[in-house]
């Protein structure tokens, strides 16, 4: 997504560490890969989204985690290919044939709905290597104590985050963006423990301890993105969508109504997001439902 989306800077600790893994959540922190098309969506083939609520004051934690990240106090990653800034294209025929898979387009629109744009955008691979001591600083910085490290002395990640396509349309004051993408890939070396960098992550995320290790037992670290969701700023159910089960994130302060909500979901090992401002509910749902 745009550094507008994910939709818009309110969001913002929302994509903080939306991937589980600790090295993940620093390795997407940093500005230029939070830039990227698609920078909410990063761990392994994406097949469903899990939410941890956290308070306002976890919040902060992760943007000043952020932040320091930014700084290069947890190292800088190295973009095997550099982000793009999205390219207006004609139509979804040749916003498909530039991405290099099949470009859904919504089949009804509410009346009063205009076309603002397609555009198509190369999304970051990124090399990344964390070790030891970094994972420990980190740890230390973020206050969570009492943790066992797994037995690693450095972990290496390699992240290709595919070309994303966004359609835009405005209805009346409000605007819909729809965005697609293949789900990411993320490379690890053989032999990590999954489960035990996902209890870090969840204790990292203000989950108490005996919490993160049983909720970590039950999580597919494998296939699902982990959002860590501030209660202030947002609530979320889950929604039949599309003909699959997606998530829906609902802003809770809305000025006079308007306000932004987030559906997303997996089909197909494509993953969508459609965000509306200003634009009921109902509308969303049927915008995404129409999908073809």
């Amino acid at each position: 997504m745009t550094k507008q989306t994910l939709l818009f800077s309110k969001w913002r600790p929302v994509t903080i560490g939306v991937t589980a893994l600790l090295c993940l959540a620093i390795l997407f922190s940093f500005a230029p890969v939070r830039q990227a098309a698609a920078d909410f969506l990063s761990l392994f083939r994406v097949r469903k989204f899990a939410v941890i609520p956290i308070d306002q004051a976890q919040a902060q934690r992760l943007e000043s985690m952020a932040n320091l990240a930014d700084s290069g106090a947890f190292g800088q990653p190295t973009f095997v290919r550099e982000p793009g800034e999205p390219e207006t294209v004609a139509d979804v025929t040749e916003a498909a044939a530039r991405a290099g898979f099949p470009v859904r387009a919504p089949a009804s629109l509410p009346e009063g709905v205009t076309f603002s744009r397609v555009s198509v955008a190369v999304g970051p691979a990124v090399h990344y290597e964390i070790d030891r001591a970094t994972m420990q600083a980190l740890l230390d910085a973020a206050q969570v104590p009492d943790v066992a490290l797994p037995e690693i002395e450095k972990i290496v990640v390699d992240v290709d985050v595919p070309m994303a396509v966004t359609q835009e349309y405005r209805l009346g004051a409000g605007t819909l963006q729809l965005i697609q993408m293949p789900s990411p890939q993320v490379a690890l070396p053989a032999g990590v423990d999954l489960n035990a960098f996902g209890e870090i992550a969840l204790q990292f995320l203000g989950v108490p301890a005996a919490d993160a290790r049983r909720l970590a037992q039950t999580i597919d670290w494998t296939s699902t993105a982990v959002i860590p969701l501030p209660t202030d700023v947002a609530r979320f159910r889950e929604v039949t969508v599309d003909g699959v089960t997606g998530l829906l994130l609902e802003e809770v302060r809305k000025s006079r109504g308007r306000g932004n909500d987030l559906i997303l979901w997996q089909r197909d090992d494509v993953i969508y997001g459609l965000n509306g401002y200003n634009v009921d509910l109902k509308v969303l749902l049927q915008v995404a439902d129409s999908l073809q």
